[in-house]
């Protein structure tokens, strides 16, 4: 963890102190600091949602445009969405355990492309569908997030997980490994479930808007196309890091740890994944699929 921060600490000392980090930077604080408005340098994407909006008044059509969500509503339905994933998700875990004997986080292997935790089943499956439905033609979610909230969710996720994930994660080691029964164990992991899926909402929801607040760009021709692949290497990229993790296994003077072993592979799943799924759409139809 000590070298973790450590490492941080360099990349953001050395990007600050740079011209180009000194530019990337200064937009972050304004991403953090502004409350709603027009993103910073779109004012092309800003024209043509007025142009758009002029069009559909002159057509007599009228464009409605949501409002972002209260303080109120944000704080509920991501204190809601917090849990139903841990209440699903622990009670997942409690059930493989009970009846199946299948413990936490333990992937299940079958055959040379399937593996998975059986665990994160469900909340994968309720994520999936929250994309769907979350998108400018139902609930408009990314739209509706307020503007300044992303640092604060960001600092909040990461010292909640440090404090309250981490560092009880090495507290309890030894009731998560089953040296004082069942009961210890199953809850450990009820702190460690309630941990993960409340980092997860809170973590992700700053991702979402530190992206849309301050890389809200018109991309070019790469650009357009690993957006337009970003689904299928969504839907392909298990396969890699199945194909990926089994290929690095033994390889201990290669990959010492599970750290090294993911630093290692990552790369190589999302350069693979993005050009196996642009292979996949380039067959006539599929582009409509995938």
């Amino acid at each position: 963890m000590l070298w973790c921060f450590n490492v941080a600490y360099v990349i953001i000392k050395v990007m600050v102190e740079s011209p180009v980090g000194k530019q990337v930077a200064g937009k972050l604080l304004q991403v953090c600091s502004r409350k709603g408005g027009s993103v910073p340098g779109d004012d092309a994407a800003t024209a043509q949602q007025a142009g758009g909006k002029k069009d559909a008044e002159s057509s007599g059509k009228v464009l409605t445009i949501s409002a972002e969500y209260t303080t109120k509503q944000w704080v509920v339905g991501g204190s809601v969405l917090i849990c139903v994933l841990f209440t699903l998700m622990y009670a997942t875990r409690v059930l493989d355990m009970l009846a199946f004997n299948v413990r936490p986080a333990v992937f299940i292997s079958r055959g040379p492309f399937v593996a998975f935790m059986p665990d994160y089943f469900v909340v994968y499956v309720i994520a999936f569908t929250l994309g769907i439905y979350s998108g400018p033609a139902s609930w408009n979610v990314l739209a509706r997030l307020p503007s300044g909230y992303a640092c604060w969710w960001l600092t909040i996720g990461g010292i909640w997980w440090v404090l309250a994930g981490w560092v009880p994660n090495v507290l309890l080691l030894n009731r998560m490994s089953m040296q004082f029964g069942i009961g210890p164990f199953l809850g450990s992991w009820l702190l460690r479930t309630f941990v993960e899926q409340s980092f997860c909402v809170v973590w992700s929801a700053g991702l979402i808007v530190l992206f849309r607040d301050a890389f809200n760009i018109q991309p070019k021709w790469l650009g357009r196309h690993i957006v337009n692949g970003a689904y299928g290497a969504y839907i392909i990229h298990p396969l890699m890091i199945t194909l990926f993790a089994r290929a690095l296994m033994g390889l201990d003077a290669v990959a010492p740890s599970a750290v090294v072993n993911a630093a290692l592979i990552s790369p190589l799943v999302v350069v693979s994944a993005w050009l196996v799924a642009a292979l996949v759409r380039a067959i006539p139809g599929l582009d409509r699929v995938l």
